[in-house]
């Protein structure tokens, strides 16, 4: 039964406005082939979670959990299409020039300083985890090399890609698994 949410509302919303409001379920309003348009929207969001993080209420979600909200409605009613092809090219874009400019932004020196033990308990586990791994995959090269040629469908050599694999979610965790 298409059309939004607030077509639930029919008796308090004049005829007109829940007319329109249940055209928004039928077809998004931006086409998914529409990059400009997609373009515009997500950087109207960028902007908006930038102003909203200046607000009460904004600082209290965060500047990017307004940003998503603001998108999670402009979906909601169709303006913008469901997630597509475009929408995760954009995102890829969109970190790898995001992530250093982060850094660019970091004091290192404040980093190391407010980390202290953590840090360097960490940097003792991933030494710990990369020994463990050569070890294992030097006790179980034959089945790895097994394992990494079905699973990859490569040649026999690519046993070493699983033990990497493994090693970057234990120290990284899944974001690195998925990398």
């Amino acid at each position: 039964q298409g059309g939004c949410g607030l077509c639930a509302l029919g008796g308090v919303l004049s005829p007109k406005l829940t007319a329109a409001f249940s055209q928004l379920g039928t077809v998004p309003l931006i086409s998914p082939s529409d990059t400009w348009s997609i373009w515009l929207v997500l950087l109207t969001a960028a902007s908006f979670g930038m102003y909203a993080d200046r607000t009460r209420l904004g600082a209290a979600f965060s500047g990017p959990v307004c940003a998503m909200l603001f998108t999670a409605v402009l979906s909601n009613f169709n303006v913008l299409p469901p997630p597509g092809p475009l929408v995760t090219e954009i995102q890829g874009i969109v970190v790898s020039v995001a992530t250093p400019l982060l850094l660019y932004r970091a004091d290192l020196r404040r980093t190391f300083r407010d980390t202290g033990r953590l840090l360097q308990v960490f940097l003792l586990g991933t030494f710990a985890s990369t020994l463990g791994a050569l070890v294992a995959y030097t006790l179980n090269v034959d089945m790895l090399r097994e394992i990494g040629s079905l699973a990859l469908s490569g040649t026999a050599d690519d046993g070493w890609k699983v033990s990497a694999a493994l090693l970057a979610k234990n120290v990284g965790g899944g974001i690195n698994y998925i990398a």
